[in-house]
């Protein structure tokens, strides 16, 4: 069988994995919005933010993307870079969904780790790397403005509530972990450096 052959034969294969990605951004975006409003009800004094009254820019903003990428991907060829086009957007939305949640404190900063690892597994360790790297400065430019009063917070529990040394001290740390785990494939020996998607 030809090279040539064998490409066209894993093309299926790869462009099934984007429809995963984007059929799981709108399946991940549900969750948040159900688990918001559990904590919500269970926690009313604990709530982040204002969700889930706020919720639905956000959704609609996961909605539209979603469109997006579904025509983006019926007409583009390059896999790649509809791959890293569409977690750089995902980086600003969880940046938002972080903003509104409580900047410092918010449950959500999580998800940034989310988007390194997908990185990891669709594009190689390279965008691992580069996707970590984003993270760490979308974070970081979103939060630490905050947290110095240069920018208002968004929710009723602002990362302000915190001293400033607390806040700068936890920022760091993310900043930390999200560095390494983009790095760690670049550091592992065991670790597969070939992108699954081309």
């Amino acid at each position: 069988m030809s090279q040539h052959a064998a490409g066209a034969s894993e093309r299926p294969v790869r462009s099934l994995k984007i429809w995963w990605l984007i059929i799981g951004r709108v399946f991940a975006c549900v969750i948040l919005v159900m688990l918001s409003v559990s904590w919500s009800a269970e926690w009313p004094a604990r709530s982040f933010g204002h969700l889930p009254g706020d919720f639905p820019p956000l959704v609609a903003s996961v909605c539209l993307l979603t469109i997006v990428y579904a025509l983006l991907r019926r007409f583009s060829a390059d896999l790649a870079l509809q791959i890293r086009i569409q977690l750089s957007l995902d980086v600003l939305l969880i940046s938002w969904l972080v903003w509104m949640t409580g900047d410092v404190r918010s449950p959500y900063v999580a998800l940034y780790m989310i988007v390194i690892a997908i990185a990891g597994l669709y594009l190689g360790a390279r965008d691992a790397m580069i996707a970590s790297i984003g993270c760490a400065a979308c974070y970081t430019s979103f939060t630490l403005p905050v947290v110095l009063g240069f920018i208002s917070p968004y929710g009723p529990n602002p990362a302000g509530a915190l001293m400033i040394a607390d806040s700068v001290q936890k920022i760091g740390l993310n900043d930390v972990a999200f560095l390494w785990s983009g790095f760690w494939p670049l550091v592992s020996p065991n670790s597969e450096r070939n992108p699954t998607i081309n």
